[in-house]
């Protein structure tokens, strides 16, 4: 940016401009700035100062210098077509004027006018279109350059890992290593798991010995194995007729 815009941008007073100059000369001293100033010093649109921004500040290259120009040719361009389109506006009003007093002639003159502006339009157009055209290039070129050094230096840094033992082989055996450590870790981890006494299992052995022999004594062990023929037991005869309460007492004497 040249230090016109600057001091446009933050409305300041241009007679104060040798005061900022000094400032933007302190702060190139600092590293926050880069400044250059091209011929005809005297003038500020030839002060330029490069801000960092986000990325790393770097020197005023060739390529900011010709980048600078162009947007410069570009302003210019666009200003002359402006004011040459108004001179078109202005002819055909003007042509207008005179066909309302009937002046023929004069009318055909501003119309003559007319198509010569827009000729010289035509080719300040193909002109603008030219530098937008090698601007949109060289801002293409300055990212292109950009992606260009972050290979370089990716690259670079890939190239000092490998260096440093990274490699196939090393990583096959550390592979190898994490492996047999993680098995000493689950062996570990199953030792740990262990319980330290072995009641549990002399209580299950204990209370299997007690099954063993309850089963070869004479008892059995539930009903299903009763054999109720062996029992001597008098059982009572089928009564045809409801029972009432004494025949249920007698009943149960019976059992008894």
């Amino acid at each position: 940016m040249n230090m016109k815009d600057i001091l446009e941008k933050q409305d300041v007073d241009m007679n104060n401009a040798e005061n900022y100059k000094l400032l933007f000369i302190s702060l190139r001293n600092r590293g926050k700035v880069q400044i250059i100033e091209l011929p005809h010093k005297d003038d500020l649109n030839n002060f330029l100062v490069k801000f960092s921004g986000d990325h790393e500040l770097l020197p005023i290259s060739e390529v900011d210098l010709a980048v600078y120009n162009l947007e410069r040719n570009e302003k210019v361009l666009e200003k002359n077509i402006e004011i040459l389109e108004d001179n078109i506006s202005g002819c055909v009003d003007e042509a207008k004027h005179h066909l309302k007093k009937g002046h023929k002639q004069l009318a055909k003159a501003c119309l003559r006018k007319k198509h010569e502006i827009e000729k010289r339009v035509d080719k300040k157009l193909e002109a603008l279109q030219n530098v937008q055209i090698l601007l949109q290039r060289l801002q293409d070129t300055k990212m292109d350059n950009s992606v260009w050094e972050s290979y370089k230096k990716s690259l670079a840094a890939l190239e000092a890992t490998y260096n440093k033992g990274f490699n196939e082989d090393a990583v096959e055996d550390t592979m190898l290593k994490i492996g047999e450590m993680l098995e000493i870790n689950s062996d570990i981890q199953n030792t740990l798991s262990r319980p330290l006494i072995q009641e549990d299992a002399d209580l299950e052995e204990e209370l299997a010995e007690l099954m063993n022999d309850k089963n070869d004594g004479n008892s059995p062990q539930n009903m299903d194995d009763l054999d109720l023929s062996k029992l001597n037991i008098s059982l009572p005869d089928v009564p045809n007729s409801p029972i009432s309460d004494t025949s249920e007492k007698n009943i149960s004497t019976q059992l008894i």
